[in-house]
């Protein structure tokens, strides 16, 4: 019987070429949540930012934001939400994590997904 092992099945080839090219679609190094594999790249380098300097690329500092924060904007809880509620409203269902584009602010503010859908749903209901 022959085991299977994850850090066998791709080979480290295979992942460096597909972050080198990720990295060039982006115009830098990708962050984990960016690369379909990350868990892969990690189980095998030790962590993320091994993973990105193994490929030649440069991760990115600690807590330094990967566009010019002074252009960014900042969203309130409530404005969070009405975008929400109002992609709701246009298609007909509730907007999944991957269609919302504000999801990074949503994760900081909530912390989870389903606790921001919760916090919409009974804010609906007090509209109602």
């Amino acid at each position: 019987m022959r085991i299977h092992n994850q850090k066998n099945r791709y080979p480290d080839e295979n992942i460096m070429n597909e972050i080198k090219t990720l990295a060039e679609e982006l115009g830098r190094a990708p962050k984990r949540r960016e690369y379909i594999r990350s868990g892969m790249a990690i189980k095998k380098f030790g962590s993320w930012n091994n993973f990105v300097k193994a490929a030649k690329l440069t991760p990115r500092d600690p807590g330094k934001s990967v566009t010019n924060s002074k252009k960014r904007k900042r969203h309130t809880l409530e404005s969070l939400m009405e975008l929400a509620l109002q992609m709701e409203i246009d298609n007909g269902r509730f907007p999944s994590y991957r269609e919302y584009p504000y999801f990074e602010s949503v994760m900081q503010r909530f912390q989870t997904w389903n606790k921001f859908v919760a916090t919409c749903e009974k804010r609906k209901c007090k509209k109602d």
